[in-house]
């Protein structure tokens, strides 16, 4: 009988092992990403012809002139900050298109998958919406896109 116990304290602490191992080793894993370069840090302010605004869930760059009823929502690729893609973001603003780079749990679309949702709700005077990622974010902007016909319109990789 004490061998039993013994033998299922063991495994119990082997299994305890095994998942602190693993919440570690995620730790490490989403916490080693990529950050943006000075030129996407440049271009991280409002100028002469768009507006930022930079929220807890997204940056949403808003042209100022010359704006279209076409938005754009942007996934970023796994374990980039949002931020590098501020360049990309600032020259489809300046073309007049609403750009929205969504900002993930953990670096990862994995886990945001649905965040374009609560983006098109918030901007009800877009009428159509395209959508598009890069590596990881392209995986889940085309799943979002190909689920939601009614909403996207159109997909960027």
């Amino acid at each position: 009988m004490k061998f039993i116990k013994f033998k299922k304290g063991i495994i119990l602490i082997i299994i305890l092992i095994l998942i602190i191992g693993s919440l570690t080793g995620f730790t490490v894993y989403v916490s080693d990403y990529y950050t943006p370069d000075s030129n996407s840090l440049e271009v991280m302010s409002s100028s002469e012809y768009y507006n930022i605004v930079n929220t807890t869930n997204s940056i949403i760059f808003t042209p100022l002139t010359n704006k279209s009823l076409t938005g754009i929502i942007f996934y970023p690729g796994a374990k980039i900050q949002p931020e590098s893609y501020s360049v990309l973001a600032s020259k489809l603003a300046q073309k007049g298109y609403t750009t929205i780079i969504v900002k993930m749990p953990f670096n990862l679309a994995f886990f945001g998958a649905n965040q374009a949702d609560e983006i098109i709700d918030q901007h009800t005077t877009i009428i159509t919406w395209i959508i598009g990622g890069h590596s990881l974010g392209g995986v889940f902007a085309s799943d979002y896109a190909v689920n939601h016909r009614d909403k996207i319109k159109g997909i960027i990789y």
